[in-house]
């Protein structure tokens, strides 16, 4: 089945708009964690890197995705962000006591965390594995 250049540019306004949206989302948590919280937010925090991490990841793949080199880079990173998140989020629920405590911790804290290592670390592996390839 081939894509229509109507459906693609659909598809990257789609991008857009999610990516807007994460932002929005994370620069809202940032101004709680620094001005309304009475204690350093350090959750709100981390969320809000994992926010602004997806939406770069997202607009860099609307930006140049249709480079090979480019989507091979984008797939290592967000695979290593995603396997080191949902570990997290996993270890978090079947480490506490009740389901929603689980959830909750998983979400907020070491969903996050493993989110931004991951794609660090995919990051770094892609530069390792595509260092050696020639230029596109």
């Amino acid at each position: 089945m081939r894509i229509t250049s109507r459906v693609k540019t659909l598809l990257r306004w789609l991008g857009v708009f999610i990516a807007l949206a994460l932002l929005v989302m994370a620069i809202w948590l940032l101004y709680e964690a620094m001005f309304i919280l009475e204690r350093f937010g350090l959750m709100a925090i981390l969320m809000a890197l994992a926010m602004f991490s997806g939406a770069t990841l997202l607009l860099w793949c609307i930006a140049e995705g249709h480079l090979a080199r480019t989507r091979t880079r984008i797939r290592h990173i967000v695979i290593g962000a995603l396997l080191l998140g949902g570990i997290g989020v996993l270890h978090s629920i079947m480490s506490s006591d009740g389901l929603e405590a689980g959830v909750y911790a998983g979400l907020s804290f070491e969903g996050p965390v493993g989110f931004i290592l991951g794609g660090n670390i995919g990051a770094k592996y892609s530069l390792l594995r595509l260092r050696a390839t020639s230029a596109v």
